[in-house]
C-alpha cells in the first residue's frame, strides 16, 4: 500500500519513508541555496567548463591505446597511465572543486572519487543495440515520471 501511495504523491516507486525525506530535505536544507535548483528538478544540472588540455590529454592517451585494435571491437577501456591519473585529479582539484565543496555541505557527507573509466565506443552498428548495450538517454524528472505513468 506504501508503494501505492508513493506513485500517486511522489510519481515513483521509492519508499514512502524516502519520498517523505527526500522532500524534506530539499524544503529544509536546500532552501536557502538555488546554485543547484536544475539538479534538484531535473536529476543533473551543468556545473562548469573543463579546460581543454586536460581532455586533449586524455582523447591522445586513448587514441594511442586503440591503434591496432581489431576492427570487430565495439570499445576499448583506457588503461589508466599516470598521466591520465594527473589529468583527472588536476580536473577533479580544479574546476569541479567549488562544486564538490558545495555539495559536501549540502549533504553533510565527504565526497570523494573511489574509481574511474573512461571507455571509447567505435564501429558500432545501430541494429546491434539492445537492453545490454545501447545509446545512453538522460530523462528529466518531469519526463522520467510521465514515463513511469505509462
Amino acid at each position: 500500500m506504501q508503494k501505492n501511495i508513493s506513485l500517486d504523491l511522489f510519481q515513483n516507486t521509492n519508499s514512502l519513508q524516502n519520498n517523505l525525506f527526500n522532500f524534506l530535505y530539499r524544503k529544509i536544507i536546500f532552501k536557502n541555496d538555488n546554485s543547484y535548483e536544475c539538479y534538484l528538478k531535473n536529476g543533473y544540472q551543468k556545473i562548469g567548463n573543463i579546460d581543454d588540455k586536460y581532455i586533449k590529454n586524455i582523447i591522445r592517451d586513448l587514441n594511442a591505446q586503440s591503434q591496432n585494435i581489431p576492427k570487430t571491437t565495439t570499445q576499448i577501456k583506457l588503461k589508466k597511465n599516470k598521466n591520465t591519473i594527473t589529468d583527472v585529479k588536476k580536473i577533479i582539484d580544479g574546476p569541479l572543486k567549488t562544486h564538490l565543496k558545495n555539495l559536501e555541505k549540502i549533504f553533510n557527507a565527504s565526497i570523494k572519487l573511489s574509481y574511474f573509466e573512461i571507455i571509447k565506443n567505435y564501429h558500432i552498428n545501430l541494429g546491434d543495440i539492445n537492453a545490454n548495450q545501447g545509446p545512453l538517454h538522460i530523462m528529466r524528472y518531469p519526463l522520467n515520471k510521465q514515463t513511469k505513468k505509462k
